[in-house]
């Protein structure tokens, strides 16, 4: 089982600021699905907390591709999202 919900947080700190979709998902989602990441890591059970706060995020190979240029230095750099730092852990296929 795997839980997800919908947001548009605003991405700054990195040029200019844009609202991106971006998706609230358990630590299960990626692993029920049967996607690997292509760089980094997934989510793990001590990140999924209910109502807690996070403070890491997956990109979309989109998003790494668009805002970072495929670099594959981007695992363990710092994002803003909607004015709270997040460490990005991994980037997700985009299929």
């Amino acid at each position: 089982m795997a839980a997800q919900g919908f947001t548009n947080p605003i991405l700054s700190g990195l040029g200019d600021a844009e609202s991106v979709e971006g998706m609230r998902v358990s630590h299960t989602f990626f692993s029920l699905l049967g996607t690997v990441p292509t760089l980094g890591r997934d989510f793990v059970a001590e990140e999924d907390v209910f109502g807690g706060p996070t403070d890491v995020v997956l990109l979309s190979e989109g998003a790494w591709q668009r805002r970072f240029g495929g670099d594959d230095e981007v695992v363990g750099r710092t994002v803003i999202l909607d004015g709270s730092a997040r460490r990005i852990v991994g980037v997700v296929p985009s299929d």
